[in-house]
């Protein structure tokens, strides 16, 4: 799913901005979190025109390279420096003219050299014309990216920072779970939990594919095992600053989050819960509306207003009925209901009030409103 993953609406953007970088000439710095999906440059590659001037070419850097010599050795040219200018000569020699330059395996150690690198070949491209300037892309992952150099005339700096919003993981989510075979609503449930849960992670959300649905709709325990796996442990700080780098912290729908994981190494059962919950209203509150509408059309004749509520308010238009207005008048009296009608009443009853009191549901009732048939039991 990882090439999927970048062709959604907020990976593919990003993308498209360092596309827009390369085009104007400009060398690219990539501030990235860790545990980010692998294939950002296949996306970069797949978003390039063939039709474009750029070679694509990917460098793998070790330790103990020289930059200046490992771009010699990779191109296969010879050594400049009883010529002159090193730079000069390298944005001009015609084997090296027009490519885009992936750098793979920079960390703490190689960076030093790499960052000078690109701060002097930065200056010596603002006299290459576009058609022939060789732009590099320098992805930096995690607390390197403290250390990346200020954006120049001809060099860009793209953080991994609030590109990822709910629908993006929503579509990701239902992708994933397309040829599931799961009852339709609680398909949609599933989706919108675990990308209520996941917020910007891809991994998180995939890794929630080894597990049925008990553990989705509780998912601690998941989360924690998710932590171990990432790592990561219960710290005492919850400054919303701290953590971009290793992935515990993003922006996500304008908001700045703490990752659900480490909400769940240090037992922030609360919050988790709340994000449950918040994924749960937005498809459960419609529901019970539309059945209660339903539900009205059917008991029309046999329900009665004027109705007093037990906070003493009126109700004069049977249309105006809530859901515990009916089923208190079908328990109290002598109304035909059938049990099976009855039992849905009281259910979506039980739902309406849990979401209201911002309480997530019971995976039980879910699958009570599943396996009801209430799709026949409605038919008018």
């Amino acid at each position: 799913m990882n090439k999927f993953w970048w062709q959604l609406p907020g990976p593919n953007s990003f993308l498209n901005k360092i596309i827009n970088d390369i085009r104007d000439g400009r060398n690219v710095i990539l501030c990235l979190p860790e545990h980010l999906p692998a294939g950002m440059d296949y996306g970069i590659r797949n978003c390039l025109d063939e039709s474009e001037r750029f070679s694509w070419c990917t460098i793998k850097i070790e330790n103990n390279d020289s930059p200046y010599e490992k771009i010699l050795s990779f191109f296969g040219l010879r050594d400049a420096i009883t010529i002159g200018n090193q730079f000069e000569y390298l944005c001009n020699v015609e084997s090296f003219m027009g490519r885009v330059i992936w750098l793979q395996n920079l960390n703490e150690i190689n960076w030093v050299f790499w960052k000078d690198f690109l701060i002097q070949y930065e200056q010596a491209c603002r006299s290459v014309p576009l058609i022939k300037r060789t732009i590099f892309l320098v992805p930096l992952v995690g607390k390197i990216c403290k250390k990346a150099p200020e954006e120049d005339v001809c060099l860009s700096k793209r953080k991994w920072y609030g590109v990822v919003d709910s629908f993006d993981m929503l579509i990701f989510v239902n992708e994933m779970l397309r040829e599931k075979e799961i009852p339709h609503l609680l398909k949609k449930l599933t989706v919108s939990v675990i990308s209520s849960i996941s917020l910007w992670d891809p991994k998180l959300a995939s890794y929630f594919m080894n597990f049925d649905n008990k553990y989705i709709f509780k998912p601690n325990l998941v989360l924690e095992e998710y932590a171990k796996e990432m790592k990561w442990t219960a710290d005492t700080n919850r400054d919303l600053s701290y953590g971009w780098d290793s992935g515990k912290i993003n922006l996500i729908d304008g908001e700045r989050k703490l990752h659900s994981a480490v909400l769940a190494i240090n037992k922030d059962y609360r919050e988790i819960s709340k994000r449950i919950w918040n994924a749960e209203i937005g498809i459960m509150f419609p529901f019970v509306e539309e059945r209660r509408q339903e539900i009205l059309t059917i008991l029309k004749d046999v329900l009665y207003v004027p109705f007093k509520t037990r906070f003493g308010e009126i109700i004069d238009d049977w249309k105006d009925l809530e859901i515990g207005h009916i089923e208190k008048q079908i328990s109290s009296d002598n109304i035909p209901v059938s049990y099976e009608l009855k039992r849905l009443i009281s259910v979506l009853r039980e739902i309406r009030n849990s979401l209201s009191h911002l309480e997530p549901l019971e995976l039980s009732t879910l699958h009570y409103i599943e396996s009801s048939n209430f799709v026949n039991l409605l038919k008018t």
